[in-house]
């Protein structure tokens, strides 16, 4: 009963209150409410913006898009904002009249057809003895954009190197900090080498019909395709193979811990350098041909015989 005579009172309260003074007071009150909120945040928009000393218009901090993710980058920094250089030299961007603009990396790529079956139609299912070890080292990990720096082959008859073949290709762009601490390869490094319009009909003559191996076969074919496709050259056909499979069949997964070339070297025991396209060559091939090697090996243990079902006489026994 005290709750109920307690509501009562109030709602006797409002409604004594309710004339024409009340609504107005109630009405200026939420309407002032609502001007301090807006100009609060014209404020803070006011505060992100500024004028572009280049073009004096207003930009954002906000409107710098990363030229190799394509994410925007905010500039918490007034000083930054209006100093064009810097922007160029840290971003690689250019300044718009209004506002920054990165180039789109994909704006150009290779159509996802013309690398999509580069390795499955062409994948072998015979391991010869006469074969092209082959190598790239590229710009990045993405085959519709990126670009080879460099690429090696050695070609082998009768698991013997006979030949070799190793270029580098100036890419016409700047190479990622990472790829150069990955790879060693400097840009004043490929400043004076040819570019790979150049390089592949001759890495094309060199490979002839050999079948192709390498070590994740799919990424490096994809890449050359792609090159080719840019270049206007014709893309060759060779049978491929990839030691990856070969060596996961080899060795148990619980005995490594990943199947990379850095990895299987120091499984093997074996001194050389990672990540340059003529050594990785080399390294592809000892795992090659200990696959071929594993290969024999275990088709020695499986004998075939076969018996004769009325007198169980043994027939041929391989």
């Amino acid at each position: 009963m005290k709750v109920n005579d307690l509501n009562d009172k109030i709602y006797k309260f409002i409604l004594k209150r309710r004339n024409f003074k009340f609504h107005v007071i109630t009405t200026i009150l939420t309407c002032g409410i609502w001007c301090i909120l807006y100009f609060s945040m014209k404020l803070s928009y006011i505060y992100n913006t500024q004028k572009c000393t280049f073009c004096k218009n207003r930009i954002y901090k906000s409107e710098i898009i990363c030229p190799y993710c394509g994410k925007v980058v905010e500039i918490t920094d007034k000083e930054d904002a209006q100093n064009r250089k810097w922007l160029e030299k840290k971003y690689g961007i250019e300044i718009t009249s209004h506002s920054y603009s990165a180039p789109n990396p994909y704006t150009n790529a290779v159509p996802y057809e013309v690398y999509q079956y580069a390795y499955s139609k062409n994948k072998s299912k015979e391991y010869p003895n006469d074969y092209v070890v082959f190598d790239t080292e590229t710009t990045g990990l993405e085959p519709e954009i990126d670009k080879i720096i460099e690429i090696s082959a050695i070609k082998y008859i009768n698991g013997e190197p006979v030949d070799y073949f190793s270029e580098l290709i100036n890419p016409l762009q700047k190479l990622d900090p990472f790829i150069t601490k990955l790879t060693g390869i400097k840009d004043n490094d490929l400043l004076d080498k040819p570019t790979i319009d150049k390089i592949l009909p001759l890495f094309f003559d060199f490979i002839e019909d050999f079948v192709l191996i390498a070590h994740n076969t799919p990424f490096d074919i994809k890449m050359i395709a792609c090159e080719a496709y840019r270049s206007n050259i014709d893309m060759v056909n060779n049978k491929l193979v990839d030691t990856v499979p070969l060596a996961k069949r080899m060795i148990p997964e619980y005995e490594i811990k990943d199947y990379k070339l850095s990895t299987l070297k120091e499984y093997f025991g074996i001194d050389i350098k990672s990540h340059r396209a003529a050594e990785d060559c080399e390294m592809c091939n000892i795992v090659y041909q200990q696959y071929l090697k594993f290969s024999k090996i275990k088709n020695k243990n499986k004998q075939l015989i076969i018996i004769d079902k009325e007198t169980g006489e043994v027939l041929q026994e391989n």
